[in-house]
């Protein structure tokens, strides 16, 4: 971590120090008492399920330097001869001393935001990004406030560039997770119906995700996905913009996507790629991170390099072979914009393969719930879909949809449950049936493929 001292720390968390003990210097941040490591400052916040001031004993115990806390500590806390400081908030203390370790490290920060895409983007600017730098990139899908704010408390003085992923689930999250991290680069891959709880419509979506735009100056950079109906009307704001996309409205062009064995080709403005990845919707992706990265000091020989050892995240249309069946374990999440993006890569089997669905609830979509989910079934209806496998109460409208496009009642069926998905597969899939397993991350489909590894092959 970069170093800041008591009384920086204390500052950027707006709060008092109460007592200044024998701690020694503070080596770094947590919020998990389970896995803090010694010299750490505890920064008790309080969650969705859990307060962490009822972890500062184990904090302490495990060789906490100091915590961050709201109310007083007590007589017995301050004998353990650790720094306390008290916040009146100790969320908002926690973004304040992310933000502090911000400005303090001063490196170039991409932020990366979109309904979809994010993670894959945020991962694959960071491999092109390394071919030259030391880069600070979230992990996983760490997008909100407690993502955000454990990427930079993984800070080094080392680190020259950081890529963050930044997420929402309600009006105001981007502008102040913006606010945290300061970027000067910014990408949004597109704008579909995800958290619609919070966001309402795609217009919510859109506000929501423009916001991250507004702290940009004349130098800074910002790509958007020009083929986007909703982007693509954007005005440009004042920075170095540009559209990306395969439209002539794009100043960064995407031509000639191909599907390959193992992946896709494609070009960006002349300039030919490989990915080995599915689905045409990467090669947005890849396009938007070559993009920043050449804007960025990455020669176009450094990022193909780059590219050939990419691998995208697990349960990204992770790609299993077994008992004669493709599987498509695509089920990290779901909304319905990446749900057809999925469906279109079954399209990209030869005629005669039977392609199956197996579709499970999609999560967060508010009052368009049903509506989106029955013109999910319609998709996969008018895509060919051979199967229909649906897995939840809201994916019931999937299967209507379907049903009410053409799709044969008998080509489909209600699963009970993991176990039933995968029972019918067995039963029913012909050797080298090609199965796309997708839901929201709360169905946990990839259960599915569990049971059909563990249950149904001999």
């Amino acid at each position: 971590m970069l170093e800041l001292s008591l009384e920086e720390i204390t500052r950027a968390a707006e709060g008092t120090l109460v007592s200044e003990g024998r701690g020694g210097p503070v080596k770094g941040f947590s919020i998990d008492s389970r896995t803090i490591a010694p010299g750490e400052m505890f920064i008790a916040v309080k969650g969705r399920d859990l307060d962490g001031h009822h972890f500062i004993p184990e904090a302490l115990s495990r060789g906490a330097s100091g915590v961050i806390m709201k109310g007083t500590p007590s007589a017995e806390l301050i004998s353990s001869g650790r720094h306390f400081i008290v916040a009146g908030d100790t969320l908002k203390a926690m973004a304040g001393v992310a933000s502090s370790i911000m400005r303090t490290a001063d490196i170039p920060v991409i932020g990366i935001t979109g309904t979809n895409g994010k993670t894959t983007v945020k991962d694959i600017t960071s491999a092109l990004l390394s071919s030259k730098y030391e880069v600070l990139k979230s992990e996983a899908s760490y997008n909100n406030i407690f993502g955000v704010c454990l990427t930079i408390f993984g800070m080094k003085s080392y680190h020259r560039r950081a890529v963050i992923e930044i997420g929402t689930n309600s009006p105001g999250e981007i502008a102040f997770l913006s606010r945290i991290c300061s970027p000067e680069a910014v990408i949004i891959t597109n704008i579909g119906c995800g958290h619609l709880d919070g966001l309402v419509d795609r217009g919510g979506v859109l506000r929501e995700k423009l916001s991250i735009l507004e702290r940009l100056s004349r130098d800074d950079i910002a790509i958007l996905n020009g083929d986007d109906d909703l982007l693509a009307r954007v005005e440009p704001p004042r920075c170095r913009f540009f559209f990306c996309g395969t439209g002539r409205n794009c100043g960064i062009r995407i031509s000639d996507i191909t599907t390959v064995p193992d992946g896709i080709e494609f070009k960006v403005d002349g300039e030919k790629f490989f990915f080995p990845g599915q689905g045409r919707h990467n090669a947005y992706n890849v396009a938007f991170s070559v993009a920043m990265a050449r804007m960025m000091g990455i020669t176009k020989e450094q990022a193909r390099n780059a590219l050939r050892d990419i691998r995208l995240p697990s349960m990204r249309l992770q790609k299993v072979e077994l008992s004669g069946l493709t599987f498509f374990n695509d089920a990290y999440n779901a909304n319905p914009g990446s749900f057809r993006a999925a469906i279109e890569v079954l399209e990209t089997f030869p005629a005669g393969t039977e392609r199956w669905v197996v579709a499970g609830d999609m999560n967060e979509l508010g009052l368009m719930s049903d509506d989106l989910h029955r013109s999910l079934g319609m998709s996969i209806a008018a895509a060919g879909v051979d199967f229909l496998i649906t897995l939840g109460e809201r994916s019931k409208e999937t299967r209507a949809g379907a049903i009410e496009a053409g799709m044969s009642p008998e080509k489909t069926y209600a699963a009970s449950s993991h176990n039933d998905a995968a029972s019918k597969i067995a039963r029913k899939a012909p050797p080298g049936t090609a199965v796309l397993v997708k839901g929201s991350r709360s169905m946990k489909m990839e259960e599915v493929i569990r049971c059909f590894t563990t249950c149904c092959i001999p």
